[in-house]
C-alpha cells in the first residue's frame, strides 16, 4: 500500500501539471482571440472549474489507488513484489482520474482517441 500511495503522489503531480497546462492553453487562446478576432465573442476561462476538476480527479486517484492496492492483496497479484502491486494500482488510478479530469473540463477523451484511429 505504501508504494501505491507513493505512485499516487506522482499521479497527482502529473494531474496538476495537466490541469495548469490546459488552463494556460485556454488563457492564451482566449487572449489571442480577443486581440486578433475582435468580432468573435469568447468567454474567458474560469479557474474555479479547473480547481474543482483537479480536486475531483485527485480524490478519485487517491480512493482508486487505495482500493486497487487493497484488492491486489486479495488476488493472485499478492505474490507480486510490492513495487509492482503499487505500480499496477497507480496505473489504473491514473487512467481513471485522467478520464475524470478531462470529462469534468468538458473534453471527451474517448472521442479524442477514436478520432486518432482511422
Amino acid at each position: 500500500m505504501t508504494w501505491a500511495l507513493g505512485f499516487a503522489g506522482v499521479t497527482l503531480i502529473g494531474l496538476a501539471g495537466l490541469s495548469v497546462g490546459l488552463f494556460l492553453m485556454l488563457v492564451l487562446a482566449y487572449g489571442s482571440l480577443s486581440v486578433f478576432a475582435v468580432e468573435v465573442e469568447a468567454s474567458p476561462p474560469d479557474s474555479g472549474t479547473f480547481g474543482w476538476a483537479f480536486a475531483l480527479a485527485a480524490g478519485v486517484a487517491l480512493v482508486t489507488t487505495a482500493g486497487m492496492a487493497r484488492l491486489a492483496e486479495c488476488t493472485a497479484a499478492r505474490r507480486w513484489p510490492p513495487v509492482l502491486q503499487g505500480l499496477a494500482a497507480a496505473v489504473v488510478a491514473a487512467l481513471l482520474s485522467l478520464v475524470v479530469l478531462l470529462l469534468r473540463l468538458g473534453i471527451d477523451p474517448f472521442g479524442f482517441l477514436s478520432d486518432l484511429v482511422p
